[in-house]
């Protein structure tokens, strides 16, 4: 039987706040194990996180190279000019922009050196 005193309902209610606060620690208990536990489950290893992001560029890999297809089908012939025929021819050689810039590079410095011969 509860007791209706002022004294009782004191202990009663901080019988209540502690059920609660109890209750509240429990609770708080229990969503760190759940959070620890999604937390283990979602780890992968250094092999898995590897074999993800090796998979991930394959993918990514293929992707560029199916919109590249599609980008060659939309070119139009007439709109073509110099500049995408010499692109192309370099990208056959297996040239890319850093290559070409070696390549302008060596050029200059060789020029350079003969016209310091020269003098």
């Amino acid at each position: 039987m509860i007791s209706t005193t002022k004294g009782g309902n004191q202990k009663m209610e901080m019988y209540v706040a502690y059920l609660r606060m109890h209750a509240k620690e429990e609770r708080e208990k229990r969503r760190a194990q759940h959070l620890s536990q999604l937390m283990d489950s979602t780890k992968m290893s250094q092999a898995e996180t590897e074999e993800y992001e090796h998979q991930r560029k394959k993918n990514v890999l293929e992707k560029l190279q199916s919109l590249e297809a599609k980008l060659v089908t939309l070119k139009l012939q007439e709109k073509v000019v110099k500049f995408d025929i010499i692109h192309d021819d370099h990208i056959r050689e297996g040239a890319d922009k850093d290559t070409i810039m070696r390549r302008i590079r060596m050029i200059n410095m060789k020029q350079q050196i003969a016209n310091f011969n020269v003098m």
